[in-house]
């Protein structure tokens, strides 16, 4: 049987270093609530990555993505604090709000630098990084 590789999945890719990152982070954490906000952080980012490319899924699609994203992190261990950040910074991702996916991720930055710690923000600020690149690509091809 394959293995499977996590590291090579990815819809756009705008955010490999950042998921590489995550996963590294994954791996050295010890089970429990700081692993399961790192996890949760990581499915965050690959949302974020496929929101920035908004014609491959359509809206209903991409609602039902969310839903499965936050029922899936709704059943982690998570600190009650970061899983309200958590929460907070999906709705951004939500159709109709202002921030998209580069307000998700900044705005989670602090939170997960006091929560999970430092490796797992600059993970996050990383992934900022490309999701404003990505965004100044699209605005100059539109």
């Amino acid at each position: 049987m394959a293995h499977h590789n996590p590291e090579r999945v990815c819809m756009n890719g705008h955010f490999v270093p950042a998921e590489n990152h995550l996963i590294d982070c994954l791996r050295l954490t010890a089970r429990g609530p700081r692993q399961n906000g790192i996890f949760a952080l990581w499915l965050l980012v690959r949302t974020c990555d496929d929101a920035l490319t908004p014609s491959i899924l359509s809206t209903r699609a991409n609602r039902r993505r969310l839903d499965a994203m936050t029922q899936r992190w709704s059943s982690l261990s998570l600190q009650p604090a970061f899983k309200k950040a958590l929460a907070q910074s999906v709705a951004e991702l939500s159709p109709g709000a202002e921030g998209g996916p580069l307000a998700a991720l900044q705005n989670l930055v602090d939170p997960t630098r006091e929560y999970l710690g430092q490796e797992a923000a600059d993970a996050l600020t990383l992934a900022v990084r490309s999701a404003r690149k990505a965004l100044r690509q699209q605005r100059a091809t539109t």
